[in-house]
């Protein structure tokens, strides 16, 4: 097989993967809160961040009704001001039917969430939605989040969330945001242009020096 053949089927191999690959999606929730840390008093009214990051492949449906969808073994980062956390483990849970989503841990233990039967009710887990916020009607929110039931490491090795208490409901959002990734026409074009890049090369005349 010619250079050029094992060349062209390589970059086929490649578009074809490429164009079964799901794409990374990104969860956050945040809002305004009191946050309880190890070793340090509760702090009042801060901006709190969880951020959770993923693949669109690894959503995993569930037939109801109710119709579930579902992201196991999540894990991801608590931003208090200066304070971060890594939490985890982390399940991510969206009920079309009561439209809510949340995240759990690996036990069904409560996380954070918030409902919005207009806008979660038609969501899937695998796309762009949001900041969704509480406008204190549509949104019903689950404002605790016990940090003593997901294992929480803080920025210094020892110190965790221990709880956090929503002070204004209608501070809560959640979102979440697919990255961008390239078109497998992208790696089509690639393909052509070294194809004709090595028919080129090889057209051209060589000389022999003597």
């Amino acid at each position: 097989m010619s250079i050029y053949k094992q060349l062209f089927l390589a970059i086929g191999a490649s578009v074809l993967a490429t164009a079964a690959t799901a794409e990374p999606i990104t969860f956050t929730f945040s809002g305004v809160g009191d946050v309880s840390t190890i070793g340090a008093s509760t702090t009042l009214g801060t901006n709190f961040t969880f951020v959770f990051t993923a693949d669109t492949s690894a959503v995993v449906p569930e037939v109801g009704p109710p119709a579930y969808f579902r992201l196991y073994g999540l894990s991801g980062t608590f931003t208090d001001g200066s304070f971060q956390a890594t939490v985890s483990p982390v399940l991510l849970v969206e009920n079309q039917t009561a439209g809510n989503i949340a995240f759990y841990n690996s036990g069904s233990t409560l996380g954070l969430g918030l409902t919005d039967t207009s806008a979660i009710s038609g969501y899937a887990l695998a796309s762009s939605i949001g900041p969704l916020t509480s406008n204190g009607t549509s949104i019903t929110l689950l404002d605790t989040f016990n940090g003593g039931n997901f294992a929480v490491t803080g920025s210094n090795g020892a110190s965790g969330i221990t709880g956090l208490t929503i002070v204004d409901n209608s501070s809560l959002t959640f979102s979440s945001t697919v990255s961008a990734v390239p078109e497998p026409s992208t790696y089509g074009l690639l393909a052509a242009g070294l194809l004709l890049l090595g028919w080129r090369i090889r057209a051209t005349p060589r000389h022999r020096v003597t």
